[in-house]
């Protein structure tokens, strides 16, 4: 038994189909803007950097600011301190990598036949091989735990720092020379 409908009846459920999908479709548009008395539209400064972003006003006072890279919107005014703590420590990180990368070169060695004969290129092999590079990991971590996590809870709570210590960003006590 096959149900058919007059095709009058099939027309009018195809019209009330399209329109619903045409109304639903709407729903994907924003709401029109109409001008409100007394609503002034705001316009945000431009990055001279990306230009069709909007200048993040957390920028405002740092150094490179002034063309206003930050494409990603990383800079709020909560994180500014540990931006440049993190910055000035890995530039640190990467200059004594560095030196330290020039300096076997040169014929600098740890004491020993073991590291005799070691190049710049081969070292990170040979200590991971030896398992020295281990022993250079922990070491690490406890710098990086003594020194870092203080610093880290001072940032984060806003608080001054102890008697004595150094508190700006970059401000790690460390200074043998006393520049």
């Amino acid at each position: 038994l096959v149900c058919a409908t007059p095709p009058r009846a099939r027309v009018s459920i195809e019209a009330v189909m399209y329109a619903a999908l045409a109304v639903a479709a709407l729903g994907f548009n924003g709401p029109l803007n109409r001008p409100v008395a007394g609503r002034a539209n705001v316009v945000m400064e431009k990055s001279r950097a990306v230009p069709m972003l909007d200048l993040n006003p957390a920028l405002s006072g740092l150094l490179g600011a002034e063309t206003g890279f930050d494409p990603l919107g990383l800079a709020t005014p909560g994180n500014k301190q540990w931006m440049r703590e993190a910055e000035l420590k890995h530039g640190r990180v990467c200059m004594l990598a560095t030196l330290g990368y020039v300096a076997a070169d040169l014929g600098l060695r740890f004491p020993g036949d073991a590291y005799q004969g070691i190049t710049s290129l081969t070292a990170h092999d040979a200590m991971v091989s030896k398992g020295d590079m281990f022993v250079l990991f922990l070491c690490a971590a406890v710098l990086e735990i003594g020194g870092g996590v203080p610093k880290v809870f001072q940032m984060f709570t806003g608080g001054a720092a102890p008697a004595g210590s150094p508190s700006g960003p970059g401000e790690d006590g460390f200074d043998p020379l006393g520049l």
